[in-house]
């Protein structure tokens, strides 16, 4: 056992660095019952000594010593102050992982110490976790929590010192034990039991008073001090100072507040007062302890492997495969994470996602240079349209004008019937150039309809581009809008921020992965599983 000079944080640090150094060499030498190589320990309790060549009872002894050590610390804190209670709390959680470890894990009863028996460190474990309860209960009481959260808290402690009572009275530990100390287990567990039940009990009668519910306010502080009069039944022999006082604070407690609720209810209040059971049958306990492990294959637990060059055979082979193993699983994922890349980058390729700005603002569009052009060749000749219409309407008079005179000549020739004239070569000359010139002025007709048909569809578009270049952009914009305020807009930007977000965990993904395999030591884990054909 650890001497309780040696006490401190440090102390249990140093036996955490060497369960882990045992447990990693355990693997690399044939240290168990029966090797080769013999480690000699030996057992020693008031009853009987043993020695065995077993480093597994080495790593029994050291980590029952890492959780006594935890559990002095925490008894040795003052709890006066809020860091002390705060560091007995988490103390006391530290030694309870240490002595379930041995129960379930270690399988350490099968070695001749009491320290090691199955009943005995169950009941530890338990009354370990109970101090740990009462920690933050005190630490509840210090920060005002609701009545009813510490009225919980302290009917778990109830519950569980209950437990630890009924786990000695059915147990065998008065064959390990004095019959002193087990009497003062006994009752100590009994009164911590009824002295929470009294507490819980006072705390619901607060909460009932804020509830202005006077009768149920009566009716809890009675069963506080049900629970009182067993208390003082239970400590008639109790010698120590420490529960004396505490019994007879809570004594007072419940005696003023007892009284007053009485009175009042008598006299002022006349609520009805439930029974016990009703007054009872919701209430729960809330545990919020449990026992905190430690990895002794973490390196800054257990330090560097002082052997970390030697390994088995078996291990070095398990290394190499499971290294082969890894390296295939990295392959196959990046190469489908790659692929996934490509294929969303040649969606949005397609896409011309880099061409959108939806913050752009649409008050400054670029209109072609064509256009521009077109502008400025009209802007400098205002009176280039009324022009155009005059020289059109020119050409109409004048089409009309030849039309007739191409009529009336083919009515003249029309009327020669003389045989000698008509059969003229001179008359048929004139007949054909008539001829001829009817057939362009047909023509130059139709193309002149066409030409005015065509002037009329855009004399709507010559007036706009005619116009200057600020209004004309004004016009052909529209109102100034921002993409990104647009419905559409913002179900693209929803869109491109989620697939960014997609890609950034990606590869965060991708990162992870690599550090965690890179930074994965197998040979440790390797080294401390005894027996294994690490597949």
């Amino acid at each position: 056992n650890i001497s309780t000079s040696y006490v401190d944080v440090e102390t249990a640090c140093l036996l955490k660095r060497y369960y882990a150094q045992l447990l990693m060499m355990k693997n690399r030498f044939p240290m168990e019952e029966g090797d080769p190589i013999k480690v000699y320990d030996r057992a020693m309790d008031i009853a009987h000594s043993a020695t065995y060549d077993d480093v597994g009872f080495e790593l029994a002894c050291v980590m029952y010593n890492i959780g006594a050590v935890h559990a002095a610390v925490a008894v040795n804190e003052s709890r006066e102050n809020e860091d002390s209670i705060k560091n007995a709390f988490m103390h006391y959680q530290y030694a309870a992982w240490p002595l379930q470890h041995l129960r379930d894990k270690l399988n350490a009863s099968k070695y001749a110490s009491v320290d090691f028996d199955k009943e005995l460190l169950t009941f530890f474990i338990n009354v370990l976790l109970g101090q740990a309860q009462e920690c933050l209960l005190e630490k509840s009481l210090i920060d005002h929590r609701s009545n009813l959260v510490v009225a919980k808290l302290a009917i778990h402690l109830r519950d569980r010192y209950q437990e630890c009572l009924r786990h000695i009275e059915n147990s065998n530990l008065c064959d390990y034990v004095s019959s002193h100390k087990y009497k003062q287990w006994s009752r100590t567990c009994a009164i911590k039991s009824e002295m929470y039940g009294a507490i819980a009990m006072i705390h619901m009668g607060c909460q009932a008073d804020d509830d202005k519910k006077m009768g149920a306010r009566y009716g809890y502080y009675k069963i506080a001090n049900e629970h009182l009069t067993t208390i003082l039944k239970l400590a008639e022999k109790e010698d120590r100072d420490t529960m004396r006082a505490s019994i007879s604070f809570l004594s007072d407690v419940v005696g003023n507040k007892l009284n007053n609720a009485k009175k009042e209810n008598e006299f002022i209040y006349h609520d009805r007062v439930p029974g016990n059971e009703e007054l009872c049958k919701d209430l729960e306990g809330l545990c919020k302890v449990r026992p905190l492990s430690f990895d002794p294959l973490d390196p800054s637990v257990g330090g560097e492997d002082l052997f970390g060059g030697l390994l088995p055979s078996g291990v070095v082979k398990a290394v190499s495969e499971y290294e082969e193993e890894k390296a295939r699983l990295k392959r196959e994922v990046l190469e489908r994470i790659n692929s996934k890349d490509d294929e969303l980058d040649t969606f949005l390729v397609s896409l011309r996602i880099d061409e959108i700005d939806l913050d752009a603002d649409s008050t400054a569009p670029v209109l072609p240079d064509m256009l521009l052009e077109r502008n400025a060749a009209l802007t400098t000749q205002p009176d280039a349209i009324p022009k155009l219409l005059d020289n059109l309407q020119k050409v109409s008079d004048l089409a009309r004008e030849a039309g007739a005179k191409l009529e009336g000549l083919t009515g003249r020739l029309v009327d020669v019937d003389l045989p000698e004239i008509t059969s003229d070569e001179g008359y048929k000359a004139i007949k054909k150039e008539l001829e001829r010139l009817t057939e362009h002025h047909q023509k130059a007709r139709s193309n002149n309809v066409e030409l005015h048909k065509a002037i009329a569809a855009h004399t709507t578009n010559l007036h706009l581009l005619s116009l200057p270049i600020a209004e004309l952009t004004s016009k052909l914009a529209g109102p100034a809008i921002n993409a990104g305020s647009t419905p559409e807009g913002a179900a693209l930007r929803r869109l491109l921020d989620k697939t960014r977000e997609m890609q950034t965990q990606r590869a965060q993904l991708v990162q992870r992965l690599t550090d965690e395999m890179n930074n994965d030591n197998i040979a440790k884990k390797l080294l401390s599983e005894r027996d294994s054909d690490h597949r």
